[in-house]
Formats: structure tokens, C-alpha cells, sequence
């Protein structure tokens, strides 16, 4: 509810509560006869998750999982719409090295990628066989209509390398 007293002193804030999705909102103010509309529109944030750190060694199977949701319990995030994709992006490269749309599906040579959990808001892509040039900063982006873009950054590390056996003999 407005205050009168803000309203006087030209604060006319309006607080919203449990939004549904919303293409535009406008603001009337009519004051001495005179009419003012302003319209913004409603955008929700994308939430994406991902882990911050993923530890494989060279040769070992390794999957970037990476979740997302608006946030909001009235929005909801189709998948079907030809504007959604979802992409992991390594470094700074601009081609993605897996992408999933409603239009297609890419990814890179040795990366498998489950778009089974995309509905429940998860995309994952596995390494089959992590090579060393895989190590950096993967990013996750998320880019849906009417919302504002959302990304989480993962880091591909080297783990322990594997021990190999050692036998000594004294002669």
C-alpha cells in the first residue's frame, strides 16, 4: 500500500509480492489534471549454480553440472521456447563447448552432454577422458525471454596425479 505522505513528497514506490511473469507494468499519475504514465518491463533474474571447483586427473571422467531457476514460483522456464539455450563456454572463447536449444544441440569432440535434467532446471556435459589443455574456467549461461541473463563459472583442476607402483631391489 502507498503512503499519502511519501506520495507527497513524490515517492510513489510500489513493492511487489509473490510476481508472476509479467510483460509490462505502467505507472499512471494523474495530479491537477494532468496525466504522466511511465512502463517498465518486468524482468526476472536467472539464478544458475555450478560447482566452483571440479578436480579430475588426466585421463579421468569429469561432468560440469550446472542448475538454474528464475526464483520466482510463478515463472516458469519452458524449454521449447526457440529464444531458451543454455551453454558452457571455456575461458574466454566465444564458441561454446556444449549448447542446448530448442533449435539444437552441439558439443565439442570427447564431451558428452544429458539434456534429461534441462526440464528440472540441471544441464550437465561429461569429459570422457580429461586431457591437460581441458584445465581453466568454464562459464555456464543461461538466456531465456523476459529474463536477465544468468552464468556461474566452474574451475577444471588437476587432481592428485595417479601413483604408480615402485618396486626397489638392492643387488
Amino acid at each position: 500500500m502507498m503512503n499519502e505522505q511519501n506520495l507527497r513528497n513524490g515517492d510513489a514506490t510500489l513493492i511487489l509480492n509473490h510476481v508472476t511473469q509479467v510483460d509490462m507494468l505502467t505507472c499512471i499519475v494523474t495530479y491537477n489534471g494532468e496525466t504522466r504514465r511511465n512502463s517498465i518491463i518486468l524482468q526476472s533474474k536467472l539464478f544458475v549454480h555450478c560447482p566452483k571447483f571440479i578436480e579430475a586427473s588426466p585421463g579421468e571422467e569429469s561432468t560440469f553440472t550446472c542448475n538454474f531457476s528464475t526464483g520466482s514460483s510463478g515463472v516458469q522456464i519452458f524449454i521449447d521456447s526457440p529464444a531458451f539455450s543454455i551453454e558452457w563456454n571455456k575461458d574466454s572463447n566465444k564458441q561454446p563447448i556444449a549448447r542446448f536449444s530448442n533449435v539444437r544441440e552441439h558439443h565439442m569432440d570427447g564431451l558428452n552432454m544429458s539434456v534429461t535434467g534441462v526440464h528440472h532446471g540441471t544441464f550437465s556435459s561429461t569429459f570422457k577422458s580429461v586431457n591437460p589443455d581441458d584445465y581453466g574456467n568454464y562459464t555456464c549461461k543461461v538466456n531465456y525471454p523476459h529474463c536477465i541473463q544468468g552464468s556461474a563459472v566452474t574451475t577444471l583442476y588437476m587432481g592428485k596425479c595417479p601413483c604408480l607402483p615402485c618396486t626397489c631391489s638392492v643387488d
